[in-house]
């Protein structure tokens, strides 16, 4: 059998084309002209469920609904704590081998920094 020659992949080309960054796309913009149609209906609809639906699910999800057009969704928050150990009253061999440095390099560093004020 002849051997097969290897097949270079073709380079790649610039992207060219397409929508400009941040610009709307037209299927989205005429959706959301759609929906603006029947919101009206829609508001009613849920008003109508919160009064008089059989269901407490199906009252809380509409007034739930009502509440985040209204006011928007409620942001999540979220609470960030920083976990640090405290420095005070280490030795300098302790601080040294936290940070990763022989000792005699930390306290060279220390005495540069002392020295600087």
């Amino acid at each position: 059998m002849p051997a097969v020659p290897a097949v270079k992949k073709p380079k790649p080309r610039p992207k060219t084309g397409g929508r400009k960054p941040g610009s709307k796309n037209k299927t989205t913009l005429e959706a959301r002209a759609l929906a603006q149609q029947y919101a009206g209906d829609a508001m009613l609809t849920l008003v109508g469920l919160m009064t008089h639906a059989q269901s407490d699910s199906a009252r809380i999800a509409a007034c739930n609904s009502i509440l985040d057009r209204a006011y928007g969704k409620p942001s999540q928050a979220v609470q960030v704590i920083e976990m640090r150990p405290n420095f005070s009253g280490w030795s300098k061999d302790r601080l040294a081998a936290y940070h990763g440095l022989p000792v005699e390099e930390y306290r060279a560093i220390e005495d540069d920094i002392q020295a600087s004020f």
